[in-house]
């Protein structure tokens, strides 16, 4: 009897003891046996498994490179390996797993195979990732909101990234004040959420929108020219002309004041664009010029 086989014979009894899946892979990390645990999590058999790489089958377009490239990295190590990994089931549903995995050694040390137990923790990811969720997201508007924002931007804003030029729209809505004052703050709100929608168009989907709190929304833009920063801007002032219809039937109407800086032309940190980008908004609505260009200034 080979080592294999002596190991798939531990391993069946082992299965029995425990719920959770179990997973044994080969050096090539080619899945040489299952337990009924992991069968129950994956839908799939020991016969649909067997010679496939987990990876191939169990991962899909949401499972976190991230998380995949730092498993890489202990598995190629020699190391033991954990992680909360979203796999994808035989039917196509997602399921959230803790992975905690070891190398197997001979007697002289090498490796020659893996073993990994899989527990099921989607209800426990699934509260966390709301929670997480709600901590980066306004309530009224569905944007982003200043902790994402300012994450977003330090994450964007890092001494390798030096040649990225990113752009920071900070935007003030005009004569919002009068509209809370008139109307209410129930009207106030369906504004706000329709200004949202209206910066979400002018956008792209890879940009960050987000509402730093009452009339105030910003917008980073990476990779961008001056010229495409001027082009923002006047479509930005072109989403507010249009009057907002209310539920009650009023329809209100208001400019905004934008404020742009650059990194890292202008600022190479988070708090001095947000600042500076702050400062030129404020030119701008005194000045009653729509936009303002922190580099234009001092010209």
């Amino acid at each position: 009897m080979n080592i294999l086989q002596q190991e798939n014979q531990r391993l069946s009894w082992i299965s029995g003891q425990i719920s959770s899946g179990v997973l044994y892979t080969d050096i090539n990390k080619r899945v040489v046996w299952c337990n009924d645990g992991f069968s129950r999590l994956s839908g799939y058999g020991l016969d649909e498994l067997k010679g496939k790489k987990p990876s191939d089958v169990l991962q899909g377009p949401e499972t976190s490179e991230t998380t995949i490239q730092k498993l890489r990295r202990q598995i190629d190590k020699g190391w033991p390996f954990e992680a909360d990994i979203l796999n994808y089931n035989k039917s196509g549903k997602k399921y959230w797993v803790h992975l905690d995995g070891v190398p197997l050694r001979g007697n002289s040390g090498d490796i020659y195979g893996y073993i990994a137990i899989q527990r099921d923790v989607t209800a426990k990811m699934n509260r966390y990732l709301e929670l997480k969720k709600l901590a980066y997201v306004d309530d009224l508007t569905g944007l982003a909101n200043r902790r994402y924002l300012e994450e977003r931007l330090r994450q964007l804003m890092t001494p390798t990234s030096i040649n990225t030029h990113l752009a920071l729209f900070i935007i003030d809505l005009n004569g919002f004040k009068r509209i809370n004052d008139t109307f209410g703050h129930q009207a106030g709100d369906e504004a706000l959420a329709e200004i949202a929608s209206r910066l979400i168009n002018v956008t792209k989907q890879e940009d960050i929108t987000a509402r730093l709190g009452g009339d105030e929304f910003a917008i980073v833009i990476d990779d961008i020219s001056q010229g495409d920063i001027s082009q923002i801007c006047d479509r930005l002032l072109k989403s507010c002309l249009e009057p907002i219809l209310l539920e009650s039937g009023d329809q209100v109407s208001f400019g905004m004041s934008i404020g742009v800086a650059r990194y890292p032309d202008d600022a190479t940190t988070v708090k001095s664009l947000l600042h500076l980008a702050d400062q030129a908004m404020y030119v701008a609505k005194k000045n009653e010029s729509g936009a303002a260009f922190h580099n234009e200034l001092n010209e």
